[in-house]
């Protein structure tokens, strides 16, 4: 049945088995990144919705790094966590994350690199 049903995708992506052989084979040396990047995002995501610290509040814990302040008669000298009202220099829900891949994919990429021989011997044995 999984034969079958690969047949069928390959024919919707009009590709032929040897098409399937060398993607899958350029995809598996990519995985890991893929798989680093895809994590690096989530803990991006997770992160813009954590709250924080909001500091200079007239309630809540004592900011222990200004008790000279709280000494000398200032009221907001608390902090809380919360939402903060201001960005702070960091992204807002409302703000895009753009990430942009520059990918050079030339002959003289895979020359540098030393990679020709492995794809010229792979593609051989296809």
């Amino acid at each position: 049945m999984a034969a079958e049903a690969l047949d069928k995708k390959l024919k919707e992506l009009d590709m032929g088995k040897l098409d399937w052989k060398r993607y899958e084979y350029l995809r598996n040396q990519v995985d890991e990144p893929i798989t680093q990047l895809k994590s690096y995002l989530k803990d991006l995501k997770k992160r813009s919705e954590e709250r924080e610290w909001v500091k200079h509040q007239t309630t809540g814990e004592l900011d222990e790094n200004r008790i000279v302040d709280a000494l000398a008669g200032e009221r907001d000298v608390f902090k809380r966590r919360g939402n903060p009202n201001g960005n702070n220099g960091h992204l807002t829900k409302s703000d895009p994350i753009i990430v942009r891949l520059i990918v050079d994919i030339s002959a003289s990429m895979f020359r540098s690199m030393g990679l020709t021989k492995g794809l010229s011997d792979y593609w051989r044995q296809l």
